[in-house]
């Protein structure tokens, strides 16, 4: 039992020394964004939406994300909007934008 904790914690050591720290995320811009338009609405309701609406740029027909992007970088965060009696509200949304 020994021998297969101190080679595990070998191989441990041996795996994270070769790691490249140096590696960094692009920060290369993205042109040619748009934002698409949003419409929401709510299936067998008298009344309009109100609250949160999150949107995940997904491919069609599928639940695959493939990512939003947030200051001309792609990211992983999603988008959201504010809604209030089914019109989007406020400033503050974090708005999708996809590549043409």
């Amino acid at each position: 039992m020994k021998k297969i904790t101190l080679g595990a914690l070998t191989l441990l050591l041996i795996t994270t020394a070769c790691r490249d720290d140096s590696y960094t995320l692009s920060t290369e811009s993205t042109p040619n964004l748009v934002t698409p338009a949003l419409h929401t609405r709510v299936s067998d309701s008298q009344s309009p939406l109100t609250g949160i609406v999150e949107a995940y740029p997904c491919l069609q027909g599928s639940s695959i994300y493939f990512g939003n992007y947030v200051n001309n970088t792609l990211s992983v965060f999603y988008g959201f909007y504010n809604v209030q009696d089914g019109n989007i509200v406020g400033d503050n949304n974090r708005e999708v934008c996809r590549q043409i």
